[in-house]
């Protein structure tokens, strides 16, 4: 069981060591990527390749995490007015003191927690399904960066610049 005493501070632990590997390994990334980009596409212009593709990585590491607070944030509107749909609007209403419920969802006064006792019994909890749509785009995000990953080919090295001490010999 999962909110037993014994086993919180294994998996706290476990999630602690992940953040921190999550965390090296995105910095041993950029360390090495300049050479990668030269083995890639010549030495000569992997300035201007990797000026252009670090504000893509600062937009993409903005925006990403925007995109999916935004998702997770129209799944649990969305299971709200799921749970307001099946329970009975009088007891909304008495347990609220307010007409128009959508309201108090949107400044986030009700929770589905308490949507959920005031709902008819054998509803669903739709609460372990909150980062369905969320985790889904993540997932498609990164099968399709692997896609890209692997269309890339270096150049061929035929159309490499010669370098000035070749010319000279």
């Amino acid at each position: 069981m999962l909110t037993d005493s014994n086993l919180v501070p294994p998996l706290l632990g476990l999630f602690c060591l992940n953040t921190v590997l999550a965390v090296s390994i995105l910095g041993g990334v950029y360390s090495v990527l300049p050479a990668y980009e030269a083995d890639l596409y010549g030495r000569k212009h992997v300035g201007a390749i990797h000026t252009r593709m670090l504000p893509s990585a600062t937009l993409a590491s903005i925006l990403g995490p925007a995109i999916l607070l935004n998702l997770r944030s129209l799944q649990e509107t969305k299971m709200k007015s799921d749970l307001i749909a099946v329970t009975d609007p009088e007891i909304l209403k008495s347990t609220f003191n307010v007409d128009n419920i959508e309201t108090l969802t949107q400044i986030k006064a009700v929770t589905i927690q308490k949507l959920m006792e005031l709902a008819p019994p054998g509803t669903l909890d739709p609460s372990p399904f909150l980062y369905n749509s969320t985790l889904y785009t993540m997932a498609g995000l990164v099968c399709t960066a692997a896609v890209l990953h692997h269309l890339v080919r270096p150049v061929h090295s035929k159309y490499y610049e010669k370098s000035q001490q070749l010319k000279n010999k």
